[in-house]
């Protein structure tokens, strides 16, 4: 047992350690890397392609390339959010099948 247990902190024991110290979970830059560049390549080609409405095309495709940046922090979260995005972009108006961008977001999810 250790010491903050036997002293009954419960926020001392819920505390997330590494082997590096204390750490907490948030965002690194490491981890937008490739979602940013699956991001902007994306971007190209629903610009490029001529998809319309743009704005809701680009939106909903950032969304689910941004949610791929918390993939240390919620692993369980992120392939459901990405598939909900995909589901959801046909009712805001915007078929999400045109792209071929679409493709590569849920198998890095």
């Amino acid at each position: 047992m250790t010491l903050s247990a036997r002293r009954g902190s419960v926020c001392r024991v819920l505390r997330v350690e590494d082997s590096d110290d204390s750490h907490t979970r948030r965002i690194r830059r490491s981890d937008c890397v490739l979602p940013a560049l699956i991001g902007i390549v994306g971007a190209v080609e629903i610009v490029a392609g001529g998809y319309e409405p743009r704005w809701v095309a680009l939106g909903m495709y950032w969304l689910a390339a941004g949610v791929l940046c918390a993939r240390r922090i919620a692993p369980l979260v992120m392939p459901p959010a990405v598939a909900t995005l995909y589901a959801l972009t046909p009712l805001v108006g915007f078929d999400a099948s045109g792209p071929g961008a679409w493709l590569l977001l849920p198998p890095l999810a």
